[in-house]
């Protein structure tokens, strides 16, 4: 979160921790909604399995609906969402070619994905926390994403 954006919280003359305005949750719903799109869409280019895949491709497609709607509601704000960096794609390309380089199953993908999700969630659950937003749309997104990668991470389950 850059710091222009951070709001300070003081707690016995410290700087303790920084609160998310409702841009930044926003931008960063828009980043964790398009890391899972362009991450599923490289792992499905080596994920074996019918039911795997189709499972793959519905998760794509709910973090497609989540993209979407940040982005929608970053523009009627007048701000431009921010993508992902050529870094960042690439450390997910290398990442997925490390992951499955010896094993492509579907218990390797799943357990792959659920790492994600989970360190996903992680993140998720810190930056909701730390909104001070009083935008109960953007909160509601913001919830929706997490409940998507728990759901995520229960789907996946049966195949480790």
């Amino acid at each position: 979160i850059p710091v222009e954006h951070r709001m300070p919280i003081m707690l016995e003359g410290i700087y303790q921790c920084y609160r998310v305005d409702y841009p930044e949750m926003l931008q960063y719903i828009n980043k964790a909604s398009e890391t899972g799109v362009r991450s599923i869409r490289d792992v499905l280019q080596v994920a074996q399995g019918e039911k795997l895949r189709k499972q793959l491709k519905e998760q794509q497609y709910e973090y497609g609906e989540l993209y979407a709607q940040s982005r929608t509601m970053l523009r009627h704000r007048g701000e431009e969402p921010r993508h992902l960096s050529h870094r960042a794609k690439m450390n997910l390309k290398m990442g997925v070619r490390m992951g499955t380089m010896m094993d492509r199953s579907p218990s390797k993908v799943a357990e792959m994905m659920i790492r994600g999700n989970t360190m996903g969630m992680t993140k998720s659950i810190k930056t909701l926390n730390h909104y001070s937003g009083h935008n109960e749309n953007v909160r509601s997104l913001a919830v929706k994403l997490l409940r998507t990668e728990q759901s995520n991470i229960d789907s996946l389950k049966s195949y480790l």
